[in-house]
């Protein structure tokens, strides 16, 4: 029978262990993100390339949504690819059921892809329903890498998690404007709705920017500043200043789909490097947390072993000992080695539960928001653009965050449904 001192050995290591399996399956995760990144980007650009065609009735971007159709199947296999591995065992199984939840809703919109295209290019879409199709497939795979952050067990690596959602968050409503500014130059009219709708878009991605830099390594945010401080960002300013006077009445000068097309166009591609360089330094960064947590596993191993047998001695006595001004009566053997491996582990543990929260708070928060707005889209029938309007608004006249009227909207809810 195993003695209390084997017994805490063997916990102590395991719990080494279990730090280092999840790891190594952030590390498949973080594979899975890059699959990700890459589909949502090509999505992304056939869905601006399909608006053109649709708004000049197949007139135009013919041949380029053709050879994006193409760019787009490349990365859909890469993805199906990696989830072929994890489905064979070749790679490790998450433990979310959520996850797996959310990857099958893609698949299953993935499979209709083709039906999708077909609408298109019989032009029997608006591009307003192609819009919005598109954008639904999109959102499932940005809600894969939300849960990927959701379930993340080190706080490095969900903090990274973290600015890499919000950033692409930011790229997919800017991705968004792209696309319903197409809308309204093909109607020769900016109607209300989009316009409060391309409103939403600019101060959504804002939001998401914001938590992104609150997140991000230093030299992450320098190279979004240099994005900011590029000419890209000046013509999409310059073309939102357009489409605000057009809003008023103006007349839609012919052709300026195309180049607001373009002008947005060069300001996602701007975004996609650094996307890019955000799902490198992720694989990176979790390769590294993995092998340390490996060196730590082993290192604790070798304590000790290689501390001789010792007479028992009580826990008790060890915190006698630790609280003691005096050195002189050291505590024996490998009891004294465990009591400290087990408080490093602790220190360590607590470490990483406060930087975890810190991280998954602006996962709740958003959440939270999501629900609010969703509620308010179900029972009062509002628009996804006028919810979050309310509840900004009542958070600006309640002189109080954000979170806290959702938090009152969904507790109200509850409420009713009770």
């Amino acid at each position: 029978m195993s003695t209390p001192e084997q017994l805490t050995e063997h916990f102590l290591l395991a719990a080494r262990g279990s730090e280092a399996r999840a790891l190594g399956q952030l590390v498949h995760s973080c594979q899975l993100v890059a699959a990700v990144c890459e589909l949502v980007h090509e999505l992304q650009r056939e869905r601006g390339i399909s608006n053109v065609f649709l708004a000049s009735a197949g007139q135009e971007f013919a041949e380029e949504l053709k050879q994006q159709n193409g760019r787009t199947n490349t990365a859909s296999d890469h993805f199906c690819d990696y989830l072929q591995r994890v489905q064979s065992g070749q790679d490790q199984l998450w433990s979310s059921a959520r996850l797996y939840h959310r990857i099958a809703h893609v698949l299953l919109q993935l499979k209709d892809l083709a039906e999708l295209r077909n609408s298109i290019e019989q032009g029997n879409l608006t591009t307003a329903q192609a819009t919005e199709a598109w954008s639904g497939l999109i959102a499932e795979l940005l809600s894969v890498l939300f849960e990927i952050a959701d379930i993340a067990a080190d706080a490095e690596i969900s903090r990274a998690l973290v600015a890499l959602f919000h950033f692409l968050q930011a790229k997919e409503h800017t991705g968004q404007e792209r696309a319903w500014g197409c809308v309204g130059f093909a109607a020769e009219a900016f109607d209300t709705e989009i316009l409060a709708r391309l409103q939403h878009l600019r101060e959504s991605q804002q939001r998401c920017l914001d938590v992104f830099v609150r997140f991000a390594e230093p030299e992450e945010v320098w190279f979004w500043e240099q994005l900011e401080q590029a000419p890209a960002k000046a013509e999409l300013v310059r073309m939102r200043k357009v489409i605000d006077a057009l809003g008023k009445g103006a007349a839609v000068p012919h052709g300026v789909s195309e180049t607001w097309f373009a002008v947005a166009t060069a300001r996602i591609d701007g975004m996609r490097e650094l996307e890019e360089q955000l799902s490198a330094d992720l694989q990176a960064m979790a390769g590294e947390r993995l092998e340390k947590a490996r060196k730590a596993l082993q290192d604790n191993r070798s304590r000790l072993e290689a501390e001789p047998p010792a007479e028992p001695v009580s826990a008790f006595s060890l915190l006698l000992d630790a609280s003691s001004d005096s050195d002189q009566v050291p505590a024996a053997g490998s009891v004294r080695a465990l009591y400290d491996l087990l408080q490093e582990q602790a220190d360590h543990l607590q470490q990483v539960s406060d930087q975890l929260e810190e991280a998954r708070s602006a996962l709740t928060e958003r959440k939270l928001v999501e629900r609010a707005k969703g509620l308010m889209m179900q029972y009062q029938k509002m628009t996804e653009e006028e919810a979050f309007a309310s509840l900004r608004r009542a958070a600006m006249e309640g002189n109080c965050r954000l979170i806290d009227v959702a938090a009152r909207v969904v507790a109200a809810a509850e409420k009713l449904k009770g």
